[in-house]
């Protein structure tokens, strides 16, 4: 749940390394890390590269608002309703 939280309030998210659905990217609409040193490593490039963070972000944010909107929510339960 926290993945569609920070990135449908426009957050970059960043989460340990996992399965995610296929529009959930690293290093496109998210950023993992491994280990603990990864995490450390990529909150450091994070922190010193706002542009490329706030692009994460933003695609990360396009993507759920797009994908997951309400309008198209409602047309799935549609189809699956009718």
């Amino acid at each position: 749940m926290r993945c569609f939280e920070a990135m449908g309030t426009g957050g970059l998210l960043l989460s340990d390394a996992g399965q995610y659905p296929d529009v959930m990217s690293d290093g496109t609409t998210l950023v993992s890390y491994a280990d603990e040193a990864g995490a450390v490593s990529a909150i450091r490039r994070l922190l010193a590269d706002s542009a490329d963070s706030a692009a994460i972000a933003n695609r990360g944010h396009t993507m759920v608002s797009d994908r997951y909107s309400k309008e198209r929510q409602w047309l799935h339960f549609q189809a699956l309703a009718g």
